[in-house]
């Protein structure tokens, strides 16, 4: 039987882990420092006339701002996020309209990380000894311990159980992500708005016109509505 070799040196694979761990550290800092993109309040607008005139489900009385169609408070920030996907545990920072791509590169680059370890360690579980035994191995520095069994089962064993437990959540949010790309929505949008949705047609109190506005030209437009109807 021929063996083979391929022609890769080491520091191919190194390279190409290192750098995959170098993305998704950078999309990680991204995510935890960049500023979601809260709503600010308008100096101009008289909010005391507003209320006076405006329904409250239009507006945010803790951050006195004009609800666009996809904001939401975060409770957890005590803001109102333009876009809002929600509130990232890991990072400790709300998810929107600015750091929305970054938090999708970190997810997608978890998800990466985890398969290729994760199927290089259950690849390497049978592997007990090389198979050139007459010269080295070019890939020697990258064997798990390959001349101690003990350690090697431990080490290949535990990446591949530690891999499998991310790999599913992973999986997920990065299918949940793609979806959201493809509809234009974010989660908030696609399953909070659902929920409301069934919840007022229930009712009988499904609004026709919505539950937000886009700009501040909307909102003075349906104001004056109200004023001129009363």
């Amino acid at each position: 039987m021929v063996v083979i070799e391929p022609v890769l040196d080491v520091w191919y694979f190194m390279l190409s882990t290192t750098m995959c761990c170098a993305k998704l550290l950078l999309a990680f800092w991204h995510v935890s420092v960049a500023t979601p993109g809260y709503l600010e309040n308008d100096p101009s607008l008289n909010w005391i006339e507003v209320m006076t005139k405006v329904k409250s489900k239009y507006l945010c009385p803790h951050c006195k701002v004009i609800k666009t169609r996809s904001s939401y408070h975060c409770h957890l920030c005590n803001k109102c996020v333009d876009r809002y996907e929600g509130h990232c545990a890991w990072t400790d920072n709300c998810i929107g309209r600015k750091n929305n791509n970054s938090y999708f590169a970190f997810i997608f680059y978890v998800w990466l990380c985890v398969f290729l370890v994760g199927f290089t360690s259950y690849s390497t579980i049978p592997i007990l000894e090389c198979e050139l035994v007459d010269r080295e191995c070019v890939y020697h520095s990258l064997c798990f311990y390959c001349n101690d069994p003990a350690w090697h089962y431990f080490v290949t064993y535990f990446d591949s159980i530690v891999c499998l437990f991310f790999f599913f959540p992973s999986s997920w949010f990065c299918c949940k992500q793609w979806i959201n790309y493809g509809q234009g929505k974010t989660s908030h949008e696609r399953f909070a708005r659902q929920a409301r949705s069934a919840s007022a047609t229930t009712n009988g109190t499904e609004s026709e016109r919505g539950d937000s506005f886009a700009s501040l030209a909307d909102l003075k437009e349906v104001a004056g509505d109200e004023a001129r109807a009363q």
